[in-house]
């Protein structure tokens, strides 16, 4: 049902059936003994997406069966795996389903409303206080029961928010068997701002990392401010007007010149969208990329 849903939001991509002779396994390695025997055979080629590397480094990557075609995130991510297996990449598309909009806010007169999501281990720049903007940062903590982000869609979606969502509906579209119901959710949570920054995952993971954390932001039409280091500079370019480097000082100053120029909002709207084009990094160029793999595996 969830494929349904992204087709409807997305005609341009092709409806047509194909069968093909390969398996994709997401974070999990298959049994040696299973892909041994008889139901292993009907595996066809094996593709195995690492996600953001818990196989990687320290751990070994002999973990993965050599026969497999290993599906990495970036550039720095298959320097680690083509050592020993084949690989492609493949990056994670954005979860924002909607067609991308355009920032809640971009008039003059407005202290603008700044965000930043980070999950339990992500830390956010301290910053002084500023007459021009108002930051937000917001720590997520993942349960077996849901994403981790329910408390924050409450307050900003939930009754008495001008979206008024129910907490049925919020608890609902943000379990983790909901597929695409998290991303609308965070589509209408980043709505509700008008900027939000996106940091570069701190240790190993700053570069075997997916970019989907931007690329969600950057998809739902709001002004994407984006740490332009380790994976980020895969995709990134130096001129992007929206990024900022390792200080906390170019972030500051980026947001008061940010909170200044609606212009210059408007810039960073432009060449967000320039960056998912250019990158292939929307949802119909995603499944497009592993309509190519997939179509090159023998029948």
């Amino acid at each position: 049902s969830e494929f349904i849903i992204v087709l409807k939001s997305f005609p341009q991509i092709r409806r047509e059936k194909t069968n093909y002779f390969a398996t994709i396994v997401v974070k999990s390695e298959i049994p040696t003994d299973f892909v041994a025997s008889a139901q292993g055979e009907k595996l066809g080629h094996v593709f195995e997406d690492v996600v953001d590397g818990r196989f990687n480094g320290s751990v070994g990557t002999d973990i993965i069966q050599h026969f497999v075609t290993v599906i990495v995130q970036n550039e720095f991510q298959q320097e680690v795996w083509m050592r020993t297996h084949r690989t492609v990449i493949i990056e994670h598309a954005p979860t924002t389903i909607l067609e991308a909009q355009d920032a809640v806010s971009l008039k003059m007169g407005n202290i603008l409303s700044v965000v930043s999501v980070q999950q339990t281990h992500g830390k956010c720049m301290k910053l002084p206080k500023s007459i021009l903007f108002e930051y937000e940062c917001i720590i997520t903590y993942n349960t077996q029961e849901t994403t981790g982000s329910l408390d924050l869609f409450v307050g900003k979606l939930g009754p008495g928010s001008r979206m008024n969502l129910t907490l049925e509906y919020l608890d609902l579209l943000s379990r983790p068997d909901c597929l695409w119901g998290t991303g609308w959710l965070f589509t209408k949570f980043f709505q509700q701002f008008d900027v939000v920054v996106v940091y570069t995952k701190p240790g190993r993971k700053a570069k075997m990392n997916s970019v989907q954390r931007m690329t969600n932001a950057m998809s739902s039409g709001v002004v994407t401010v984006v740490q332009r280091t380790g994976v980020h500079e895969l995709y990134v370019p130096s001129n992007y007007t929206c990024a900022f480097g390792s200080k906390a000082s170019s972030l500051y100053n980026l947001l008061e010149h940010l909170a200044e120029n609606p212009g210059m909002r408007r810039k960073c709207l432009i060449e967000a969208n320039e960056i998912i084009d250019n990158k292939k990094l929307s949802v119909p160029a995603i499944i497009a990329k592993y309509e190519k793999v997939l179509r090159s595996v023998d029948l």
